[in-house]
Formats: structure tokens, C-alpha cells, sequence
């Protein structure tokens, strides 16, 4: 919600009430008359005091619990309608006033309450409309680099020509490996352009391109990977823990010593915790894709529901991703 346009909606929502009171006053009694009515009477102060308690206690105290469909809703509502009262009571003096004019004052104040109660869900609809702008902008600048990366000339064509050679050597590992390189382009190209897609489906593409660098290296132990915990029914945002991969493989290539590159998956319930950290020897790292653009995603995708952290120690780059996932249920597509 920005703050600019709340702070002008207040202003002119107050402003075109005191306007609309002045000129009610200037139509039944002399236009001089006007400010010391709205400010210096009894009647003034019934038209704005109760009205602004009623309006501030729909928009700060009632709307929350209505949103959140809190079962302390019929207190709160009891509440507001107490402490209206008792300002009743303490500006009007009830026993001068006729009935008609209370009633007629009450039904302003509930008036107020309403448009309270409209103005801060509309606020709150601009605001997400502003966030999901901003997360479909960063997503797609995000799936770019990630396309241009996974993608790139360079990992296609090396990936086909080891696959080549295995053709002559063992035709049944070959195919293994070029179905390995189908699901991927598969997953990157159609799969990933969904919002949620499920856990199992991108720990999978995770085996396939960590199979599919096997290949491409001298040493076959150089990974060393481990999953513990059910995937299924969980989703998660396609392709959050690709670059954390890439990264380590860009850096790690060329070692010659076993486990390189460690990769760890622990899901428990809906949090799934990974790890990835890789041995680079003298060798600085990097981000990858930036860890500027990760947080960022993370804090769009699951705002106060993940952790991320970055170790460089001892020649050992590691990074450590915790994300509570969402479940079939709420992102089925």
C-alpha cells in the first residue's frame, strides 16, 4: 500500500465531509456563522468527533479482523458499538437531543464505517495489484536469465556431443541420458511456466541436470547427493533451486576430489530445507544469477517465509535455502 495515495484519500475523503457540512450550514443559517458551528458548538462536534472514532475503528480495528475472518469479529463488533455509544453519551448529552437526531447521528457514524471499510479494501486491492505486477515483472526477468542460462549454447551442445559418444559405446546409457535432456528442456520450457509446480516434479529436473553434469566430468563422485522427507503433494515457484546448483558446477569444475559439490534436501511437513555447497579451492565464487535477484524473488514468492543464507569458509561456498511450501490444494492448476 503506498503511503502517498492513503495519506490523499484520507485528506480528501475528510476534507470533502467538512466541505459537504459547510454547506448544509450556509444553506439553514448565515454563512458567517459556518466555522464556529463545525468547530465551537455541540452539534459540530456530534458531526465530526463519533464520526471519526467510528471511521478509525472500521478502518484500523474492524477490517483487519473482518479479513482475517477472526472468530473475535462479533467482539470487536460489540466493542465499536460500545465505545461509539459512550462518545454519544459524553458530547451529546442524550437527554437533550431529540430521538430522531440520535438515530440520525448513529446511522452517519455507521455510514462512516463503511466507507471506512471500502477505502481500506480498495487500498489494499491497489496494493496487490502493485505486487503482482512487480512479481510478474521479476518473475519474468528471473525466467529470462534462467532460460538464457539452463538454455545456453554452450551446455546443450557439449551435453548432445557426450551423449554422441556414448551412442557408440552404450546405445541404452545414451538414450538414458538424451531422455535426461528431454524432461529438462521440457520442465524449463513448458512446466516452469506455471506458478507453483510440484516439489517432486523440480527435485526431479534438479536429478537431471546434476545426471546430465556427471556426464560431462571425469570424476564420477563428485557429487554427492541426499534427500530426505515425502515431496508429494507440496509445490513450490519452478526453478528456485536451480541457480543455487549452477552455481555450484560453474565453480566446482575440475575438481578432482570426491563429493565437490554436496547437495541436501530435508522436507518436513510443508518446509523444505537445501543446501548446496561446493569446493572451489583458490577460486573466488559468485552468485550465479545474483543473489540481489534470489532475495528479491524469495521475498515476493514467500515473504516472511523463508530463510537465506550465504557461507564462504575454508575454500567452501555453501548456501542454505528453508522455504514453508504451499500445498496441492491451494495451488492446483
Amino acid at each position: 500500500m503506498t503511503r502517498r495515495l492513503e495519506l490523499l484519500l484520507h485528506l480528501g475523503y475528510w476534507t470533502l465531509y467538512l466541505l459537504l457540512l459547510a454547506f448544509l450550514f450556509v444553506i439553514v443559517r448565515a454563512q458567517a456563522q459556518v466555522f464556529a458551528i463545525l468547530f465551537a458548538s455541540r452539534i459540530g462536534l456530534l458531526l465530526i468527533a463519533p464520526n471519526l472514532l467510528a471511521f478509525y475503528l472500521a478502518y484500523l480495528w474492524f477490517f483487519p479482523a473482518l479479513a482475517a475472518r477472526k472468530r473475535s469479529l462479533p467482539l470487536v463488533a460489540v466493542a465499536s458499538a460500545a465505545v461509539l455509544a459512550t462518545t454519544f453519551v459524553f458530547i451529546a448529552s442524550p437527554p437533550q437531543e431529540t430521538a430522531s437526531l440520535s438515530v440520525c447521528l448513529t446511522l452517519l457514524a455507521l455510514i462512516h464505517m463503511v466507507i471506512a471499510l471500502v477505502m481500506r479494501g480498495f487500498l489494499g486491492w491497489v496494493d496487490d495489484l502493485a505486487l503482482k505486477e512487480e512479481l510478474r515483472r521479476k518473475t519474468s526477468e528471473v525466467e529470462t536469465a534462467l532460460i538464457r542460462a539452463k538454455l545456453d549454447p554452450h551446455f546443450l551442445f557439449n551435453t548432445l556431443n557426450n551423449i554422441d559418444v556414448l551412442i557408440l559405446r552404450d546405445p541404452a546409457v545414451a538414450s538414458l541420458y538424451l531422455n535426461k535432456l528431454s524432461g529438462i528442456l521440457r520442465f524449463v520450457l513448458y512446466e516452469a511456466r506455471a506458478d507453483r509446480v510440484p516439489l517432486e516434479a523440480e527435485l526431479s529436473y534438479l536429478d537431471k541436470y546434476v545426471e546430465l553434469q556427471r556426464i560431462r566430468t571425469v570424476n564420477p563422485k563428485l557429487v554427492s547427493s541426499n534427500t530426505v522427507g515425502d515431496a508429494r503433494g507440496l509445490m513450490i515457484a519452478p526453478m528456485l533451486l536451480i541457480p543455487l546448483v549452477e552455481n555450484a558446477f560453474k565453480h566446482a569444475q575440475g575438481q578432482r576430489a570426491a563429493s565437490s559439490i554436496a547437495l541436501e534436501v530435508a522436507i518436513e511437513k510443508k518446509r523444505v530445507a537445501f543446501v548446496c555447497s561446493n569446493r572451489y579451492g583458490t577460486r573466488e565464487t559468485s552468485g550465479g544469477l545474483g543473489n540481489v535477484l534470489m532475495r528479491r524473488r524469495l521475498a515476493l514468492l514467500y515473504p516472511q517465509r523463508h530463510t537465506f543464507d550465504i557461507a564462504d569458509q575454508n575454500g567452501t561456498y555453501t548456501a542454505s535455502l528453508t522455504i514453508d511450501l504451499d500445498d496441492t490444494a491451494l495451488h492446483h492448476r
